[in-house]
C-alpha cells in the first residue's frame, strides 16, 4: 500500500505538536483528498500523485505513554507515496489501518521523539525521512510499521 521516491531535498513542512489540543498538525497545512487512519492520526494525500502531503490528529498517547530512549533510524529523504491504484481509497475518503491498533507507543525525553509502531519490525524495512524529521519505516511488503516523530511543542 505504501511506497517511496528518493529524492535529494524534501519539502519545508514542519510537525508540531499542540499540548493544549493533544494533537499533531504539519506546518503550513497542504489540503489533502485522502487519508490513511493510523489510531487517530491522519496521513494525508494528494489522490492525484499518490503523494504525502499532510500528517496530523489527535494523539493524547503522548503525554500518557512509556518513557523509554529509543534509537532513531538511519533514513533516506523522501516522498511518501501511497499506492491508489491498488488501494480502496477514492478523493475525499479515510481509511483506517487495523494494524495500528497493536502498535505501541515510547516517548523518548532525551531524543524528543515519539515512537508509533509495531513491538518487533520486520526483517526488511526501508527508512524514509517523509517530513522534517519525520520517518516512516516500510517493510518490503508495502506496510507500515513504524512512525519515529520529532515532538516540536507548541
Amino acid at each position: 500500500m505504501f511506497g517511496f521516491i528518493i529524492v535529494d531535498k524534501i519539502g519545508e513542512e514542519k510537525l508540531v505538536y499542540i499540548k493544549s489540543e493533544y494533537s499533531f498538525d504539519t506546518i503550513p497545512t497542504v489540503n489533502s483528498y485522502g487519508y490513511i487512519l493510523v489510531d487517530n492520526l491522519q496521513i494525508g494525500f494528494n489522490m492525484t500523485t499518490g503523494c504525502f502531503t499532510q500528517l496530523f490528529g489527535y494523539f493524547p498517547q503522548l503525554l500518557f505513554c512509556e518513557k523509554k530512549d529509543f534509537l532513531i533510524p538511519n533514513a533516506q529523504k523522501g516522498i511518501l507515496t501511497l499506492d491508489i491504484e491498488n488501494s480502496s481509497l477514492s478523493s475525499g475518503d479515510s481509511i483506517r489501518l487495523k494494524m495500528s491498533e497493536e502498535w505501541v507507543t515510547l516517548y523518548s525525553e532525551k531524543m524528543n521523539y515519539v515512537y508509533f509502531g509495531k513491538e518487533v519490525l520486520s526483517q526488511c524495512i526501508e527508512y524514509i525521512e517523509f517530513c522534517s524529521g519525520c520517518i516512516a519505516g516500510i517493510a518490503k511488503t508495502g506496510d507500515l510499521e513504524g512512525l519515529w516523530l520529532p515532538i516540536n511543542w507548541i
